[in-house]
This record gives structure tokens, C-alpha cells and sequence, in this order.
């Protein structure tokens, strides 16, 4: 699954304070949930370890960036002498989906109960893997056309 480095932070603090009760940007705690189905809260766990390993190994370049660009721990502002070399740098370090996470089973949505009460940012968490799971298997199925393998519709016979 193709991600990003913003992406996966806010991934990671969603789940948090979803399964460890913890905000890791404010450190207030909160009750984790346990009401879901086994498979799914596991799957959840899964997702939180593959991002937090994701994480990880960006780590480096975050705090290089942040060392770069931050000053008295802020980001440039619209008012800064730098603010537009600034935005081309942080959304191209925040939001090109230049990460693969080892991800790809979808998350089984049928298993929750209706009567069920799943926090919002977590139902939408999962609907969203499961969207980008489906459009990466859609583009593996139909790859865009290439000089060398043309997959567009094909032309009628010459001799018809």
C-alpha cells in the first residue's frame, strides 16, 4: 500500500488513541476501544505495527527536515522570507506516497455488528485502507498503456 510520510503520522496517532488510549502529540490518555471483533482489532494492531515500523525508518530524515525548517520549534509562517521555498519542500516530504507499507488485506467490515458504536476516525481509518487496497489491485489489473505493451482499445481489423 502506497503512503506517505504524513499520512502515516496521522495514521499512527489515530491508532494510538484508538488501541493504546494514548495521543501521542498531547500525551492525554483516553479508553482504548475493545468492543470491536477480535480479527479486526488484531488487523488494527497489525496496521499500527507496519506503520510504526514505517516510522521508524523514517525517522532520520523527519528530524533532518524538521531540524532544516523549524525554528524556535515552528515551521516558517506566510510571513516568513523563506515561506516559499518552505511549502514546496514540506508537501513534497509530507505528501508524496513514495512509501510502500506491507500491507494488503483489507479489513473485513462485515464482522462488526450494527448495534456496534466504532469511533468515527477509526470506521473512516479502515474504509480508506480498504479503498486504497481495492484502486492498487485496480491498477495492477489494468495497467495504463505503454509504448511497449499498449492497453488501449483495440483498432479493427484492416481487412474487415
Amino acid at each position: 500500500m502506497h503512503t506517505s510520510i504524513g499520512v502515516l503520522m496521522e495514521v499512527n496517532a489515530t491508532l494510538s488513541r484508538a488501541l493504546q488510549g494514548r495521543d501521542p502529540y498531547t500525551g492525554k490518555t483516553n479508553e482504548p476501544i475493545k468492543e470491536l471483533p477480535t480479527g479486526i482489532f488484531r488487523h488494527l494492531r497489525r496496521l499500527h505495527n507496519a506503520v510504526k515500523g514505517e516510522l521508524d525508518i523514517v525517522l532520520p530524515e523527519h528530524k533532518e527536515f524538521v531540524e532544516k525548517w523549524a525554528k524556535d520549534g515552528k515551521f516558517p509562517d506566510k510571513d516568513s522570507e523563506n515561506y516559499a521555498e518552505f511549502i514546496p519542500a514540506y508537501n513534497e516530504f509530507f505528501g508524496t506516497p513514495d512509501i510502500v507499507l506491507p500491507f494488503a488485506e483489507p479489513f473485513q467490515l462485515n464482522l462488526i455488528k450494527p448495534e456496534l458504536v466504532v469511533p468515527v476516525d477509526i470506521m473512516n481509518l479502515m474504509e480508506n485502507v480498504n479503498d486504497t487496497i481495492a484502486d492498487e489491485l485496480k491498477e495492477k489489473a489494468n495497467p495504463p498503456a505503454t509504448a511497449a505493451s499498449d492497453n488501449g482499445p483495440s483498432s479493427p481489423d484492416a481487412n474487415a
